[in-house]
C-alpha cells in the first residue's frame, strides 16, 4: 500500500544504482562452441574427476558512514524527513576461495586483508595448498605419493604453459 502511493499517487521514483549481470554476444558465442566440446570431453566417468574452485568476495557490514536513499517527487528533492538514511562506508570483504568435486568440498582458503593478488600470490598461496592438502585428499586412490608429487601434478597441468609451469618447479 505505501509502495502504491509514493508510486502512483505522488509519482515517486526510487534513485538507486542497480548491477546487472549479462553475457556479450561474444561470451553467449564461446559458450555455445565450448559446451558441447567440454560435455564429449567429461562423458563417461571423467566427470568424478572434475574440481571447480572460485574466489568471491564477502562484504561486512560498517557502521562508520552514512549514504542516502531518497525518493524523488517530480523532479523536487525530498525533505530530510523523508530521506531514508543506511549506515554504510566502503564495506570491508573478505575473499576467499574455496572447491567443489563430486566427491567432497575443498576447505575454505582466506586471502589475507591487503594482500596484492596476482598470479604469483595465486599460485603459492591457492593452487599449491589446494594441491598439497585437498586434491591428494580427494583423490587419494588416484595419486599415490610414490608415484606423483604435488609439483608434478601442478606441471602437468600446465605443461602446455611453459611460464606457469616454471613457477610450479620453485
Amino acid at each position: 500500500m505505501i509502495a502504491r502511493v509514493i508510486n502512483q499517487d505522488l509519482e515517486g521514483k526510487v534513485q538507486k544504482k542497480c548491477r546487472v549481470h549479462a553475457l556479450s554476444n561474444k561470451q553467449a558465442k564461446q559458450r555455445l562452441d565450448r559446451g558441447p566440446r567440454f560435455l564429449r570431453y567429461i562423458n563417461g566417468w571423467k566427470w568424478k574427476n572434475v574440481v571447480t574452485i572460485d574466489e568471491a568476495w564477502v562484504y561486512l557490514t560498517d557502521f562508520n558512514g552514512i549514504r542516502k536513499i531518497y525518493y524523488e517527487f517530480r523532479g523536487e528533492r525530498s525533505p530530510e524527513s523523508w530521506t531514508k538514511f543506511w549506515k554504510e562506508s566502503h564495506p570491508k570483504g573478505v575473499m576467499f576461495v574455496a572447491g567443489v568435486c563430486s566427491r567432497e568440498k575443498t576447505a575454505i582458503r582466506f586471502v589475507k586483508p591487503g594482500a596484492k593478488i596476482n598470479s604469483e600470490y595465486y599460485i603459492q598461496h591457492v593452487l599449491k595448498p589446494l594441491f598439497k592438502n585437498d586434491i591428494r585428499k580427494l583423490f587419494r586412490e588416484s595419486l599415490s605419493t610414490r608415484s606423483s608429487s604435488t609439483m608434478t601434478v601442478l606441471s602437468a597441468l600446465f605443461r602446455n604453459h611453459p611460464r606457469m609451469a616454471s613457477k610450479f618447479r620453485n
